[in-house]
């Protein structure tokens, strides 16, 4: 009898040992999570090494990176392997770098000795999503933070790769530097590759359902889709900025505009507006009574 007691007693200061545990590694979970998808979320993780050459951080550490862990939902997405997207989203940082692109580092660094298939750790992108802060960018601040997107999308393709996912929750915006980091790389690959998935969303070219392989034209066509809907008036009554928009996401691909031709016309954009801008400030001040007061 009294065996039997010890035995149950002993029982439930185990199962009570284990629930405490699992609510413990649950809270911390909860505290360190960054984000949470469709199949992975992510979590804040311990540094990883830095390369050279050496990226300087804002903290003052220049030789490690701030880190992050994306992890597989493996109950609901069995067959996805988070392998395949970590090599992939490093050999295009690779490539960046190795050509001497400055925009390598708008590619999280990935821990290659830290992958699996349900998780991999990367370099922490500091920042909020574009989609979370879009509506509050004002427009000189969100043309130049897309021209820096589309420069570096330019930069991914001369190298012959093309992301095939983007949309504003794929690039993330640090607010102090306005400075990019573009992630989720999983649909990534090399252009002139036969295609095995296709995005979903408003973002992704309906086209890609009917093209076998890699291409260009799918990231131009969420770039334009990007542009779409930052919706605020001084840039869609902008004839040339919907102009734009049209080209970039026309179905006829003979007609779709080119990445240079989209950072041309953005700059010619950025140009006319700093220049009414400008031209507003002078008319201000130009009637400031202290300054009309002087003639």
């Amino acid at each position: 009898m009294l065996r039997s007691i010890i035995f149950i007693a002993t029982a439930i200061l185990l199962s009570s040992s284990l629930l405490a545990m699992d609510w413990e590694e649950n809270k911390e979970n909860t505290e360190n999570k960054i984000d949470s998808g469709h199949q992975c979320s992510v979590y804040k993780s311990h540094t990883i090494s830095n390369e050279s050459p050496i990226k300087k951080q804002k903290s003052g550490i220049s030789n490690q990176l701030r880190g992050a862990e994306k992890r597989l939902n493996r109950e609901l997405f069995p067959q996805v392997d988070l392998c395949q997207e970590a090599r992939k989203q490093h050999e295009i940082r690779e490539s960046l770098r190795k050509i001497g692109a400055e925009y390598y580092r708008d590619i999280p660094k990935v821990d290659m000795a830290d992958i699996n298939a349900c998780s991999f750790r990367m370099e922490l992108a500091p920042g909020k999503k574009l989609g979370d802060i879009l509506c509050f960018l004002e427009p000189l601040r969100f043309l130049n933070i897309f021209r820096r997107i589309a420069l570096f999308v330019e930069s991914i393709h001369n190298c012959g790769y093309a992301h095939e996912d983007l949309s504003p929750n794929n690039i993330i915006i640090d607010m102090t530097d306005d400075s990019i980091m573009i992630i989720d790389f999983e649909l990534a690959g090399k252009i002139g590759d036969k295609r095995t998935m296709t995005g979903d969303g408003k973002f992704s070219d309906p086209g890609k359902i009917t093209s076998p392989v890699i291409d260009r034209n799918g990231d131009i066509y969420s770039l334009g889709m990007i542009l779409k809907k930052y919706n605020i008036d001084i840039l869609t009554n902008n004839i040339a900025f919907r102009h734009l928009i049209d080209a970039m996401t026309c179905k006829d691909l003979l007609k779709r505009i080119d990445l240079k031709a989209v950072i041309f016309f953005i700059d010619e954009i950025i140009k006319n507006m700093e220049a009414e801008q400008s031209n507003s400030i002078l008319h201000q001040e130009f009637l400031d009574p202290d300054i009309l007061a002087d003639f």
